[in-house]
């Protein structure tokens, strides 16, 4: 074997054993207990009344947009997901919502402004029939790193249940959540549940370190003998 070829080929192993062990890997989360401390939670209690917002500043370094409806809402005009089927949410509950004047396009996409996250999940519920409710979890840079489809991967079901639903959420093994999306149907959300968002660390994995280091020391001692 040519000494380029083989050279050529030992990088490609090396850089291919770093990325299989920095490659982040990602769950669906049914169990807000799964998504690792410390948490911090918002449950929409800061507000009152029947509100409507596009753009909001939930404190916590987080963000929300769409078009939505938050706060306290009261009987009549309680987040309806069909009496006969997943119940419906209203006051004294607090929570956030979409959908409801746009139709299944409605989204909520919260951005954690304090930098990325490991976990992220909320205690939700949807209109079953209206569009395909989804969750996912976008890095940094917009790019999609996670996405669930609830009513196949993780349905909820809570036929006539006053403000029911089940928790849902997306973990990671690394903090890379830059936001989070439920969209694609009616939906509503309280109790929003992340990682608290630790100062980002730039140092790679020890494991992979090892491995790329014992590529390079490789490299060196084959140029080295054949000199």
């Amino acid at each position: 074997m040519k000494k380029s070829t083989m050279t050529l080929n030992l990088t490609a192993a090396a850089t291919l054993t770093l990325f299989t062990f920095t490659s982040a890997q990602a769950s669906l989360v049914t169990d807000s207990g799964t998504i690792p401390g410390p948490q911090t939670i918002i449950d929409f209690s800061q507000f009152s009344g029947f509100n409507h917002g596009t753009d909001l500043d939930l404190g916590n370094g987080v963000n929300v947009t769409g078009n939505f409806y938050y706060g306290s809402f009261s009987y009549s005009l309680g987040f309806m997901l069909s009496a006969t089927q997943n119940g419906y949410w209203y006051a004294p509950n607090t929570y956030i919502a979409s959908g409801i004047d746009v139709g299944p396009s409605g989204d909520l996409t919260f951005t954690f402004t304090n930098g990325p996250v490991q976990g992220v999940g909320a205690f939700m519920n949807y209109y079953p029939g209206e569009g395909t409710p989804e969750i996912a979890a976008y890095d940094s840079n917009g790019n999609l790193l996670e996405s669930w489809a609830l009513p196949s991967a993780a349905p909820i079901s809570t036929p006539s249940q006053e403000n029911g639903g089940a928790f849902r959420g997306i973990l990671r093994d690394q903090e890379d959540i830059a936001s989070f999306t439920y969209k694609g149907g009616l939906e509503v959300l309280t109790d929003l549940t992340f990682t608290t968002s630790s100062q980002p660390s730039s140092v790679p994995v020890p494991g992979a370190m090892w491995l790329l280091g014992s590529g390079i020391m490789g490299l060196l001692a084959m140029r080295k003998k054949d000199k």
